[in-house]
């Protein structure tokens, strides 16, 4: 991930990490990562990982929620209440990368509850759950940065301008991702919770309903 991380950095800032950094940088984390992956090993091990997950996936895709809208609308209205206060300290403290991790994690268990309530209304639930996707990545590219700011200040903890280059760099592309993930929260937390589970509710019900109906109901 660390990797990955710098040359997203480059490519967003290509003045964020001066060739001679970056050699030292992707050496340095290459090496670690071969101490713990053994290539010959890895691929028989992700194909089998890979046959259990589309099998899983297969599976899921046939279970069915049995019960009313009680039986899933407390744990929804919780979650997009600790979602929206976790979008309100992020106000406060835009510059706390753990207040940042924290909402992201709001974000994800949303985002997976309504991937299983998406049948409710395909169009609007399923354009909520691309947002909070979205929401996701943005989040997740944000605490990539900071994990990768800590390793060069732990690699490199004497004065040394090029890592603090890329730290300040780091920094800013935090900032420009946060300015556009804000924006994108606010419309996805701008109902209040009991609100927001009351319309999905409304899907729900609707839906439910025309399951229910009978073969050639008019």
């Amino acid at each position: 991930v660390k990797l990955a991380t710098i040359r997203a950095l480059a490519e967003a800032d290509p003045d964020a990490l001066t060739p001679q950094l970056r050699e030292r940088l992707v050496a340095g984390l290459e090496a670690e990562r071969d101490e713990h992956v053994d290539p010959e090993d890895l691929a028989p091990r992700v194909e089998e990982a890979q046959g259990e997950l589309e099998q899983s996936r297969l599976e899921i895709a046939g279970w069915e929620l049995d019960g009313d809208w009680k039986t899933v609308s407390a744990g929804l209205e919780r979650s997009y209440g600790r979602g929206r206060e976790a979008l309100g300290q992020v106000r406060e403290t835009p510059d706390d990368d753990a207040t940042v991790h924290e909402w992201r994690k709001r974000v994800k268990d949303l985002w997976y509850q309504l991937r299983l309530l998406r049948d409710s209304w395909e169009g609007v639930i399923a354009a909520t759950v691309d947002e909070l996707d979205r929401l996701s990545d943005l989040l997740g590219e944000h605490h990539d940065l900071a994990v990768l700011a800590e390793d060069v200040e732990a690699r490199m903890p004497q004065p040394d301008g090029d890592a603090a280059q890329l730290v300040k760099a780091a920094g800013r592309r935090q900032r420009e991702l946060l300015a556009e993930a804000l924006p994108v929260g606010e419309r996805i937390y701008t109902e209040s919770p009991r609100r927001f589970s009351k319309r999905v509710g409304s899907y729900w019900e609707a839906w439910r309903s025309e399951e229910s109906e009978p073969d050639g109901w008019a």
